[in-house]
Order: structure tokens, then C-alpha cells, then sequence
């Protein structure tokens, strides 16, 4: 039997891969792909690989599926960023005024100054305000956090 009715009979009849005939007969990968083109079978039988492909990969994710558990993460970054929308809905709602000192500056950014001698927020000359905004805001960042703050407002 010569090379190429070896490879036809290896292809169709025992269903192996072109690199699998390529290496059993000691001939390349792209001689076999040409070999098995060339062959008037080679479309019925790249439909039927298809399709047995698709079958074989549909049963193995069921079966993938059923046993599927998902990995157990350590981390609460779900039940902090949840923590942190309900406390911003909190602060922002129309509802409710106990808006803490902290995010009145962050959103009023531009109202307030930092204070050279000390780590404080205070609200810039000529601004007139209501009696319940903030006057000077202690201790809030550090100063390079301040800094920084200025440059992105």
C-alpha cells in the first residue's frame, strides 16, 4: 500500500487527525491536507466531523455543567462596593439631610480651601452660606491627597 492510499484509508477509515497521519506515516502535515483534499469524500466527511464535534463538545459542557462549582472567593469587595452605594444614596438623596462634612467638601469642592498651618478644609473668602455648611472641615486627608485633589479639580 503506498503513502497515499495509507493516508485515505487512515483519514476516512480509522477517523484520525491529518497531524496524527502526518506523524504515524512520516510524511508532512500539509501533504496530508492535500492528499486528503484532493479525495471526493473529503466534504462529506469534514461535514460529518463537524457536526460529531458538535455533539461530543454539547455533552461534554452538560455534563461540565452539572458538576460545575463556582470558586469561592476570600474577598468582600461585593459586600463593600453595595456598602458604599447605599451610603452614597444615602448622602445624595433629596430625602435626607445629614450629609456628613466630608462629602459636602468632595462635592463642593471648589468652595473650600486647605488651610496651610493645619491638615483642615476651610471655605474660601465670600462665600455666603447657610448655618449648617461646614466652615472648616479637621483632619479629613493627608496632605499630598489634598494636593492631588487640587490638580484634578
Amino acid at each position: 500500500m503506498d503513502n497515499q492510499e495509507n493516508i485515505l484509508d487512515l483519514y476516512y477509515n480509522k477517523h484520525l487527525k491529518q497531524i496524527d497521519i502526518a506523524t504515524k506515516v512520516g510524511v508532512s502535515k500539509q501533504y496530508v491536507s492535500k492528499v486528503v483534499k484532493a479525495d471526493s469524500r473529503f466534504g462529506q466527511e469534514k461535514e460529518n466531523r463537524k457536526v460529531e464535534n458538535a455533539t461530543n463538545r454539547k455533552s461534554y459542557m452538560k455534563e461540565y455543567f452539572k458538576t460545575y462549582t463556582r470558586p469561592n472567593k476570600e474577598d468582600d469587595f461585593y459586600e463593600q462596593l453595595k456598602a458604599q452605594l447605599n451610603q452614597d444614596t444615602l448622602e445624595l438623596s433629596y430625602s435626607c439631610s445629614n450629609i456628613n462634612d466630608y462629602a459636602f467638601a468632595k462635592w463642593n469642592r471648589k468652595m473650600f480651601e486647605y488651610d496651610k498651618h493645619s491638615s483642615d478644609l476651610v471655605l474660601r473668602n465670600g462665600i455666603t452660606t447657610g448655618y449648617n455648611v461646614p466652615k472648616r472641615i479637621s483632619n479629613i486627608v493627608s496632605v499630598n491627597i489634598i494636593r492631588t485633589n487640587r490638580m484634578c479639580v
